[in-house]
């Protein structure tokens, strides 16, 4: 009996080793997820700007910073 309950005790110790590793991995894997968005927020505006600058470099948009024209 003794080593049935021994057996059930490293048995256990091990389902608690292999729940604490799989929480870790999830842990990795959100932080992971995490970063994989802020680098994806980081990289928004710029897209953004250079979309706005090209809409500002069309001839008449030229033309009118040129002549100081604000409509």
């Amino acid at each position: 009996a003794a080593r049935r309950e021994e057996q059930a005790a490293r048995e256990e110790e091990q389902a608690t080793h292999e729940e604490e590793q799989a929480a870790r991995e999830e842990e990795q894997a959100a932080r992971e997820e995490e970063q994989a968005n802020l680098q994806e927020v980081r990289e928004t505006p710029l897209e953004e700007l250079a979309r706005t600058r090209a809409s500002q470099n069309t001839p008449m948009q030229k033309l009118r910073r040129k002549l100081h024209l604000t409509f």
